[in-house]
């Protein structure tokens, strides 16, 4: 999981590529998936990333840092790679 919001739970957890970066942007923008076709040492893979966003009460009763943002706004992304076959 990467951070969405600027302050993250864990310093590592930040966008680093640029896929990553501009994903999350779209991510907080309003959108709920962002992906992107990509070469790789010559074969596709697909670049993908989620939204993860506060759902419920329950999400800030551990995550108490994130208790002042509306529900559904994306906190973070789960990103991942899929080879394209």
């Amino acid at each position: 999981m990467i951070d969405a919001t600027g302050d993250p739970y864990e310093a590592e957890n930040v966008a680093k590529s640029d896929f990553e970066k501009s994903a999350v942007a779209q991510l907080v923008a309003g959108k709920d998936y962002v992906d992107q076709p990509v070469f790789r040492d010559g074969k596709p893979i697909l670049q993908a990333a989620t939204s993860i966003p506060v759902v419920m009460d329950k999400c800030v009763m551990c995550h108490d840092n994130y208790a002042n943002l509306p529900k559904g706004k994306a906190i973070g992304a789960l990103t991942y790679e899929i080879a394209i076959e």
